[in-house]
């Protein structure tokens, strides 16, 4: 069963389509769900249609499918009077809906075991993620959706951050600091997401989206929950109520409470056209709800704070500007001395946070530890689901005589300018990283070689045509030489990406130095494709 990507980093469609179906080429990289997944959502999607016989044997045929069915159909939310053992009498029971919702969390939950996720907290993760699915339908209800869209807002829910674990995955080395932001609000994570791990959740869950085949009123609300505009009209409804029941959840999480509460009842009476009374009782359902799902759905939450307790801690400001000013000032320089030894503490932490972490300081940009994670993930990506991918070496010329004649302050003046015109000239699903002294490598994704060399030449033009003053008072534009390579999947499965990640790296700096050689200034292509090695090659090659 075949499906495409959801809108990818280059498409402006508000659809999906379907292209291949390679499998993943490392369980690192996107995890593979048990091969009953996409049968049972397609016999599931046939509504009255369903084989119910059909959806029973595919459930038994997969473990951890069949024990967690069993478990919900015995759960106090479906429990008749008589303990449930047949999976085809509990599956009747559940109802399709019920069933992909429940399929669907077992597998997102089984695919990413702990062990593989670095210091992730996945207890926290799931936690959040039912916040989300119970807020979802919550909203849904309250904006007069039918019981079937209500139960699929649901499931979007639990869907929403699954690229979270895709990407701690990826880089488990860094994964931990996700607790670190997790009370923050929606958009301020997705933010720090980006500022670590080079992507978002929601660009990476296209590609999950795709390999799990998910159906498109799924697919498209979690692909699309932070841009809903971006959503096609027949998803446009459940998409606003996925970024709704983002904003939602937060009430129950973030630390800034006060600012959570406003954000939710501003949107809620904005995007969703709900009064006062109704967005109160919204608030006042959401913990109890979350904690009775979590445990009909087997996910471990922990007591969540009411209406009552969240209305607190948000005022709890209010209250104390009720003391005399006599206190408040007192008070106040307590604080300052706190926050100037907490500034203290911060600022050597983050010394040593900088030393370790994937970012160039002096840039700002990416660095190689960060760019060789990319270029590896960008590579299993198309071995597995085809498409284009392009790598850019570039070297800024005599650079070295920057440094000797004007000074490394002046050089790393030049360095920084070269980095905001490299940045600027991109789109926001490429990367470009510091490798090296005056080396920048740029990943370009769904990108030809002859879109590759375009990219080239206009960073090319681009820093020619920036004139800057030297510590001596002249004048100078500077250049950079460029040497492009790329590749081309799907591949066979099996094939060594980490391999064909450095052939691909080998090629571009080798057309780089071609460059050099050729006088400069200038982009060297290497053609055709760099080949895939055969399958079953050494880590060396």
């Amino acid at each position: 069963m075949g499906r495409g990507r959801i809108l990818g980093p280059h498409a402006h469609a508000k659809t999906m389509s379907a292209t291949s179906t390679a499998a993943p080429t490392r369980r690192i990289e996107l995890p593979s769900p048990p091969a009953v997944l996409a049968s049972l959502l397609e016999e599931t999607g046939k509504g009255e249609h369903a084989a119910v016989g059909r959806i029973a044997e595919l459930c038994a045929s997969d473990p951890n499918i069949a024990v967690e069915v069993l478990r919900l159909s015995n759960s106090p939310a479906y429990f008749r009077g008589h303990h449930v053992t047949s999976v085809r009498r509990a599956v009747g029971l559940l109802g399709l809906r019920s069933l992909r919702n429940l399929v669907l969390c077992a597998v997102a939950r089984a695919c990413v075991p702990a062990e593989r996720v670095g210091g992730l907290d996945l207890g926290a993760f799931w936690e959040e993620s039912l916040r989300r699915a119970t807020a979802n339908r919550l909203v849904a209800q309250k904006m007069g959706a039918a019981a079937a869209v209500v139960e699929t807002a649901f499931t979007v829910g639990l869907l929403q951050d699954v690229g979270v674990l895709v990407l701690a995955q990826a880089m488990p080395e860094v994964a931990a600091r996700w607790n670190d932001f997790l009370r923050l609000q929606p958009d301020e994570r997705r933010q720090r997401e980006r500022e670590i791990f080079g992507t978002t959740h929601d660009a990476v869950a296209v590609d999950i989206m795709a390999e799990w085949c998910v159906p498109d009123d799924i697919a498209v609300p979690v692909v699309h929950h932070h841009a809903p505009d971006r959503a096609a009209e027949p998803h446009q409804f459940l998409t606003t109520v996925a970024a709704l029941g983002e904003v939602v959840a937060a009430v129950l999480s973030a630390d800034d409470r006060r600012r959570a509460l406003d954000r939710a009842r501003q949107m809620l009476l904005l995007a969703a056209g709900l009064d006062d009374d109704a967005i109160d009782d919204l608030l006042r359902t959401l913990g109890g709800e979350v904690e009775a799902t979590g445990a009909a759905l087997g996910i471990g939450v922990g007591q969540q704070p009411t209406l009552e307790e969240i209305l607190q801690t948000a005022n709890r400001g209010l209250v104390e500007m009720n003391l005399s000013y006599e206190q408040l000032v007192a008070r106040l320089e307590e604080a300052l001395a706190e926050k100037e030894r907490l500034a203290r503490e911060l600022e050597q932490r983050n010394r040593e946070l900088e030393r370790l972490s994937i970012t160039c300081p002096l840039t700002g940009l990416p660095n190689r530890r960060a760019f060789s994670g990319r270029i590896v993930y960008e590579v299993a990506r198309i071995a597995r689901s085809g498409g284009p991918l392009c790598v850019v070496y570039g070297d800024i010329d005599h650079f070295k005589k920057v440094n000797d004649t004007w000074g490394h302050a002046f050089g790393d003046q030049v360095l920084r300018m070269v980095a905001a015109i490299l940045s600027d000239g991109l789109r926001q699903t490429d990367m470009v990283a510091r490798v090296g002294g005056e080396e920048f490598a740029i990943v370009l994704p769904d990108t030809p070689l002859s879109g590759g060399r375009v990219v080239a030449d206009k960073l090319g033009a681009a820093l020619r045509s920036k004139v800057v003053a030297t510590p001596t008072g002249e004048r100078r534009a500077f250049t950079m030489s460029f040497g492009v390579a790329g590749a081309e999947g799907p591949a066979a499965f099996g094939v060594d990406v980490d391999a064909m990640a450095r052939r691909l790296v080998r090629a571009a700096d080798k057309a780089l130095y071609a460059s050099k050689e050729a006088g400069r200034d200038r982009a060297t292509v290497v053609e055709p494709c760099v080949p895939w090695p055969a399958t079953g090659v050494s880590r060396g090659t």
